[in-house]
């Protein structure tokens, strides 16, 4: 059961079924054992608005101002707000600044730039529930602290379903589950 403003950890090795699992909540698979409920409504009976940071990053050839608010209106100063948040002022820095085309996937942005946008980008969408799957993935120590600080500050009144095997993160869980054997296991802390 997941309840309004849960923040859920979900370990395990890969392949043991964290990617069903996101799949099954987003509705991606529909043929199932048991039953899912979320806020007491079962995962059939409702239609769930939620926000999601996926290990794949998809950033469209358009400048970064447009892959962050895709429809959403927002001024510069909002948008560099954040990104001074996240750390990503040297992109304040470029030629065009938010304005820069990215290029095809990215292309013109490291990885750890790119998962700050997709970070960013999703918070902006402002969804009451978020599936995070492995959001500080590939990125250096010190650009992991930065993203897991950000997640603890912006996200604290959302419910998150994260796959993770961050520490820091686990921190602000209060519920955990692992994958042992393709079983999800609750374990009690």
């Amino acid at each position: 059961m997941i309840n309004k403003n849960d923040k859920i950890s979900i370990t395990g090795q890969s392949g043991q079924g964290k990617t069903s699992i996101i799949n099954l909540i987003l509705g991606n698979i529909d043929s199932y054992k048991g039953q899912v409920y979320i806020d007491n409504e079962k995962l059939t009976d409702v239609k769930l608005d939620i926000g999601t940071v996926s290990q794949e990053i998809e950033l469209f050839n358009m400048s970064i101002k447009d892959n962050l608010c895709l429809d959403k209106k927002m001024s510069a100063e909002e948008i560099t707000y954040y990104l001074k948040e996240l750390e990503l002022d040297e992109i304040l820095l470029f030629e065009d600044g938010i304005y820069t085309i990215v290029g095809e996937k990215g292309l013109k942005l490291s990885t750890g730039q790119k998962r700050r946008i997709n970070i960013l980008r999703s918070y902006l969408m402002d969804k009451d529930i978020y599936i995070l799957d492995e959001p500080t993935s590939n990125l250096d120590k010190h650009t992991e602290e930065i993203v897991v600080n950000f997640i603890l500050k912006y996200f604290k009144n959302k419910t998150l379903i994260i796959a993770t095997h961050n520490e820091k993160i686990n921190e602000i869980c209060n519920k955990f589950y692992k994958f042992e054997n393709h079983n999800l296991i609750k374990i009690n802390k």
